[in-house]
């Protein structure tokens, strides 16, 4: 007793005299906290905006895409059918890697070339038509974006205008690329983030005993 202050812990809550409690108390709030900020962190970037980063990634691929293919074409000297042959090689490759479809079509509708094996969107003479004066208008390249054939997708769709080698007639390349809808993606990965977050607490738990029994031990 000192200046009628009882400076001794109380004797019926006997838990509070353990410095074990007390340690093992500050290292689980530590690793709960580091845990909330990972759980917020991962909850943010996989799930909530998970949609709109696939959506970029695509528009982003299509984008890039489109920028080699003219830059091949309008660099390119076709003289033989061989010429042909190899821009066209080069073109389905890139199309194959980037999972989307092309076709270069003249001025008249006339498509010179190509690749429907990712076709997401059937073009009508009409929908040609809006891309090409858009292209020239509103900018080179235009870039839009529509719903899919199939439900529930989208389509991002990116016009060229191309000179036409060997000729004062302008030809366009237009680039489809399929979104598809992430809600299986997201549904699986909501699950593994509840699985995940029990694992941590409890092995926070765990851990924190450990290391609060280790440090309050005398050396």
């Amino acid at each position: 007793m000192e200046w009628g202050i009882n400076l001794k812990l109380n004797s019926k809550i006997p838990f509070l005299k353990n410095k074990n409690f007390h340690i093992r108390y500050h290292i689980l709030f530590s690793f709960l906290l580091i845990i909330a900020l990972a759980v917020i962190l991962i909850w943010g970037s996989q799930i909530l905006y998970l949609s709109k980063f696939y959506e970029g990634v695509r528009i982003h691929g299509a984008e890039d895409a489109a920028e080699k293919m003219s830059e091949k074409f309008l660099a390119s000297e076709i003289d033989d059918s061989d010429d042909f042959d190899k821009l066209t090689e080069y073109f389905d490759t890139i199309a194959s890697n980037n999972e989307l479809s092309y076709m270069i079509v003249d001025s008249y509708y006339t498509v010179i070339q190509e690749n429907n094996k990712n076709m997401a969107y059937q073009f009508s003479r009409k929908d040609i038509d809006f891309l090409q004066k858009n292209a020239n208008i509103k900018g080179n390249p235009y870039l839009t974006c529509v719903e899919g054939d199939a439900p529930n997708t989208k389509v991002v769709i990116i016009c060229s205008v191309l000179k036409n080698p060997g000729t004062s007639a302008d030809c366009y390349l237009i680039v489809s690329s399929l979104i598809t809808p992430m809600n299986t993606t997201i549904m699986l990965l909501k699950q593994s983030s509840y699985f995940i977050i029990i694992l941590l607490i409890v092995f926070s738990v765990f851990l924190s005993v450990i290391m609060s029994k280790s440090i309050a031990e005398p050396i």
